[in-house]
């Protein structure tokens, strides 16, 4: 297992030092990852017409050096430039949303700082949390 963890279940992974560093990033990133869900979730993705969001994600992960492909099925595959033999985590998300916006101002943060329009919490807020950032390079 990776330096710390202990093949005694997800508990000890939850407790290891770089889950505990991953969550305390994400905290101090929230506002970060709130523009970015927005943005994500502007871009109209309904099933098999999710080229747009496919285009964006690939570009941001191409800008942090990322390799980017899509496969035969039309899935985006990223990663990261690495050493070989060092350990890969996958992170996925779905590109399509049942519910795409009609507009971009069906998108919108209210006045508690809930984000409310379609798709808000179907594929956008996976998109986001694989949106990769110069922060977390």
């Amino acid at each position: 297992m990776g330096a710390g963890i202990k093949p005694n279940g997800i508990g000890a992974l939850a407790e290891s030092r770089g889950v505990r560093e991953c969550l305390a990033f994400f905290t101090r990133e929230k506002a970060l990852d709130s523009r970015q869900h927005v943005a994500l979730c502007r871009i109209p993705a309904p099933t098999f017409l999710e080229q747009e969001a496919r285009r964006v994600m690939a570009g941001q992960f191409r800008a942090l050096g990322c390799d980017a492909e899509i496969d035969r099925a039309g899935n985006l595959v990223a990663w990261p430039q690495r050493d070989a033999g060092e350990p890969l985590v996958a992170v996925t998300a779905h590109l399509d949303t049942v519910l795409a916006p009609r507009n971009k101002d069906e998108i919108a943060v209210d006045g508690e700082g809930i984000l409310r329009g379609p798709g808000v919490s179907d594929n956008g807020a996976g998109l986001a949390a694989c949106s990769p950032s110069p922060a977390r390079s």
